[in-house]
Order: C-alpha cells, then structure tokens, then sequence
C-alpha cells in the first residue's frame, strides 16, 4: 500500500531553483551563507582570514560547479562578495 501511494509523488528540484534564481533571493542567499562560513572557519577553525576566505571561495566553486546544473558567475560572485565583505573591519 505505501509503495503504491509513494508511486505517484516525483520530487522535482530544478523548477524551484529555477524560480528561487528569478526573484533573486538566491544571491543574497549565497553572500548571507559565504559570510558565514567564513566567520566559523576563523572564529572556530582559527585559520587565518586569507586561508578562511580562499577555502570559503572553493566551497562556493565546488557548489556552483558539481552541485548546481550550471556554473551560475552571478552566484559565484555573490559568493565571494560575502567571502570578501567579513574582512571589512568597520
């Protein structure tokens, strides 16, 4: 009875990223989670800043590159703009 039930129901992701890329939440997704990953790699991972924002600029290559169905450089640079604005010292 489940598998019948479970038979009907396709999950389908790339519509809703799709969507998610159009209203443009997407980049400022990706500067929030690149500021950060890289705030936890040097207040806990205690790496230097230069090695926390070139580590925190390779996850976000490695994302767009093998996770996402296409490098997108707008994300991309989002990415490194949250990489990058963390060691503005205010």
């Amino acid at each position: 009875m489940a598998a019948l039930l479970a038979l009907p129901v396709t999950v389908q992701a790339h519509p809703l990223n799709d969507a998610i890329s159009d209203i443009g939440v997407d980049r400022f997704a990706h500067f929030g989670v690149s500021y950060v990953i890289n705030d936890e790699l040097q207040r806990n991972c205690k790496m230097s800043p230069f090695a926390a924002t070139l580590t925190t600029i390779a996850i976000g290559a490695a994302k767009e590159q093998f996770v996402d169905d296409h490098f997108d450089r707008g994300d991309f640079a989002a990415d490194c703009a949250g990489a990058l604005f963390y060691q503005v010292h205010f």
